[in-house]
Order: structure tokens, then C-alpha cells, then sequence
């Protein structure tokens, strides 16, 4: 084996020198790292499952610290169960759960246990029902993303020979349409020629005893706009106080007074919306887009 090196006293660097077969001293432990926590927790009380979409709040487990807002978690004690999303948490023992209704899961109003596993849940892909047939579309309609304003309307027409004289009459009489409705518009169409010289006479509508429209509406006919057959008189806008329900009765008054007429024949066209359709339009579009919502 060769000499190992020397280094004379005038050496200011130190040499570091390698001898085969001998190893150096193995370095310092480091620190330990910080323990983890179980992803998973129990009940501490026990609860009631909402609704589906619905929240329970202040539900009481042993340690929420691993859980994260929106996380979607699981919850059952071996009987009922269910699919949640973290709502809320308070403190280290408290969160909210917004049940979810997967498939499999209890039905709202089952209990969950105290001492009940909670654990994180993976993301729900299958549905609690199987999807139903597609429609077959015979309607004629244009398919769109937008529900038109005009669901329900429809026009009812109501015949009319111009009374003689100046007195009150009534052209329809607590009519019950059997639907919450709401008064568009109306018009009165000539079908025989009115007579009778200067003649005038003006229309009101009413639901209930209450006229149609804030500033109630009116139609008024003259011997000059009901001159022709085929001629249309407009009534006055309608706006406000102009919606019925169910039960409410719609009629149309001939108002006293005026010039009489001694001839003349047509009927009124009064368009009304069916608000019971529209609602129920409304409700449909509103839970499809919550579901599509849910979806994305």
C-alpha cells in the first residue's frame, strides 16, 4: 500500500485524503414529520335525514378536520345511510350535510345513528332511477332554449247585438273560467252595421265586481267604428288589476248612458293568458334547470 500523503506545516488548506476500505460516519437523523389524521370520523349525536337537496345542520362527529367544503361524504350506521355534501363546518365537531339521495341512500326522514362511520365518498355518477323514454316530438313546434310569453294564451269570443236604448246591460254574466287567468286585451268586430244617428256606447270588463285595470279598460262603439262589417274596435289598454283565479267570475257591462243605437251586430274578442298553464310551463323549465344544473 502506498504512503499515505503528508502535508508540510506551511499548508493553510486542509486536504481531505481517501484511504480504501474505510467508510465515512453517516449523517444526523432528521426531524420527524408532522402525523396525519384519519380521513374518516363517526357520529357523536344521532340525526335525521332532509329532504333530498335539503341541509341538516349542526351535526355532531368527532373530528371534521379532514373534511372540506362541498366534499361529498358518507355517512351510515349499518341500517340507514346517505350521501352528503359538507355545508358547513364549526369548530373541530360540527358540520352541516346537504343530502344528496344517491342511489341506495336511506329516504328523507330515516335516522342516522349516533357512532354512525363518516367517511369521504366518491363522486356520484349513477341515478337513482333509470331515465325515461325520450319524447316523440309530433307538435309541429319549433324546438328552442326559450319558453315563449305567449303559453296559455287564447282569444274567447263572446256575440253581441247592440241593445237599443241608454240603459245598463250586461253582454256576459259572471262567467267562471276554472283557471287563474289574466285579461290581455279585447276588441269588439262589427258583423252587421250600426245604426242610428251620433250613436256611442261604452263597454267595461270586470272580474269579480272589480273593473279590469287600474285605470279600467274600456271599449267604446260609435256608429262611426262599427260603420262596415269586418271593422274593428280596440278597447283601451289593459294594465294592472287585470288577473283572476279560479273561482273568480269575468263578465262584460254595457255602461248607462251614451246615444242609442238602433241597429248593429258583432262580437268581442277578448284575449286572455291561462296562467295556470304558464305556471305550470314555468315550474317544468325551473326543475329541468335544476336538474341540468345538478348534471354539470
Amino acid at each position: 500500500m502506498p504512503a499515505p500523503a503528508s502535508c508540510c506545516n506551511q499548508c493553510t488548506d486542509t486536504e481531505i485524503v481517501e484511504v480504501p476500505g474505510v467508510q465515512g460516519l453517516a449523517g444526523a437523523d432528521g426531524d420527524d414529520g408532522t402525523d396525519g389524521v384519519n380521513a374518516y370520523t363517526t357520529t357523536t349525536a344521532n340525526f335525521v335525514i332532509p329532504a333530498i337537496g335539503a341541509t341538516v345542520a349542526s351535526v355532531g362527529v368527532a373530528d371534521n378536520s379532514w373534511m372540506v367544503l362541498d366534499q361529498t361524504i358518507f355517512a351510515g350506521d349499518g341500517t340507514d345511510r346517505g350521501t352528503f355534501t359538507v355545508a358547513t363546518k364549526t369548530g373541530t365537531t360540527v358540520v352541516s350535510l346537504t343530502f344528496l339521495g344517491a342511489s341506495g341512500d336511506s329516504a328523507p326522514g330515516a335516522t342516522v345513528d349516533s357512532g354512525a362511520i363518516v367517511a369521504p365518498a366518491g363522486r356520484i355518477s349513477g341515478l337513482s332511477v333509470a331515465l325515461p323514454t325520450a319524447f316523440t316530438d309530433n307538435s309541429t313546434g319549433i324546438a328552442s332554449d326559450t319558453i315563449a310569453a305567449g303559453v296559455g294564451i287564447f282569444e274567447l269570443t263572446i256575440p253581441h247585438t247592440i241593445p237599443a236604448g241608454t240603459a245598463v246591460a250586461e253582454i256576459i254574466t259572471n262567467l267562471v273560467l276554472g283557471f287563474r287567468f289574466k285579461i290581455l286585451s279585447w276588441s269588439f268586430v262589427t258583423d252587421i252595421a250600426g245604426a242610428g244617428a251620433g250613436a256611442s256606447r261604452v263597454y267595461n270588463m270586470e272580474i269579480g265586481a272589480v273593473d279590469v285595470g287600474t285605470v279600467p279598460s274600456t271599449c267604446t262603439l260609435t256608429l262611426a267604428s262599427t260603420s262596415d262589417p269586418g271593422e274593428l274596435t280596440a278597447g283601451t289598454a289593459v294594465s294592472g288589476a287585470q288577473t283572476g283565479s279560479a273561482t273568480d267570475t269575468f263578465s262584460i257591462q254595457l255602461a248607462d248612458g251614451g246615444t242609442a243605437f238602433t241597429a248593429g251586430l258583432g262580437f268581442f274578442v277578448v284575449r286572455i293568458q291561462n296562467m295556470d298553464t304558464a305556471d305550470a310551463v314555468a315550474s317544468l323549465a325551473d326543475h329541468i334547470d335544476d336538474l341540468i344544473l345538478s348534471l354539470t
